[in-house]
């Protein structure tokens, strides 16, 4: 699991760390890597692009609306950087 929404952010009441206690349950990893939407910054598609090469598939992927996580992986992929 790759949390892109930040804890702080207005209306978010499920923080990573609790993510985090439930998914360890199942052995699931969790990354956050907190992202501002609309304010991707290529160090943010490049660190993205690192976690999805290296973790095993399937990986579920976490914001607001889908928005944020969708543009990451497709400015990843767009830029080469997702090795499928």
């Amino acid at each position: 699991v790759i949390v892109n929404r930040p804890d702080q952010e207005a209306g978010n009441a499920v923080t990573v760390s609790h993510l985090r206690s439930i998914a360890e349950k199942s052995q699931v990893s969790v990354i956050y890597q907190p992202v501002i939407s609309g304010q991707i910054t290529q160090e943010n598609i490049e660190e993205f692009a690192k976690y999805y090469n290296e973790f095993p598939k399937p990986i579920l992927m976490v914001c607001r609306s889908g928005t944020r996580s969708t543009a990451l992986y497709y400015k990843a992929k767009d830029q080469g950087l997702i090795h499928e």
